[in-house]
């Protein structure tokens, strides 16, 4: 079952340039729940249980996702939905923490979403407000229809898990 199901997905990466442009990284899009990170012109962020990610380049995550066919989807965004830019956003965080922050917390502040508790939320205002440009399939994630349906306790339990294997 779906909290969120995408209209099309594309198949085809020869057309993925996330060198250019808003996107929207959904990992391991076949877990509960997944992991989300953010880019901007060539440029990945992500708030991580372990650290913050900053500033690194798009097409070396693009190589992670493929050589450990991760399935992901890249969601391009219209970019006139940023209100605020990723490098000074991210630099205000530490790392992702149950019951503090999430992956989700940084990119609601960039995009001006304040009333998302979950990706599936965040996906379904972006759409409604006509924000989704294209959303491209990595590895397995062209089988998949859209974000599996989970809870806010889901993602707790995912961030205490991820901590206390960080001790």
């Amino acid at each position: 079952m779906f909290d969120f199901e995408f209209d099309h997905i594309i198949k085809d990466e020869v057309n993925l340039a996330p060198e250019k442009g808003l996107f929207l990284w959904v990992f391991h899009a076949d877990k509960i729940p997944p992991h989300i990170g953010i880019s901007l012109d060539g440029y990945f962020f992500s708030l991580k249980s372990s650290g913050v990610d900053i500033d690194l380049e798009t097409n070396q995550v693009l190589r992670i996702i493929r050589n450990k066919r991760i399935p992901s989807f890249l969601i391009e965004l219209s970019q006139k939905v940023i209100s605020r830019h990723p490098k000074e956003v991210y630099e205000t965080y530490s790392k992702a923490q149950a019951g503090v922050d999430t992956c989700l917390a940084p990119i609601k502040v960039i995009l001006g979403i304040k009333n998302s508790t979950k990706l599936s939320e965040l996906l379904i205002q972006l759409k409604e407000d006509g924000n989704i440009k294209r959303v491209f399939g990595c590895n397995s994630a062209q089988k998949l229809r859209g974000i599996k349906t989970y809870s806010t306790a889901d993602i707790t339990n995912r961030l205490l898990h991820l901590e206390n294997e960080l001790k």
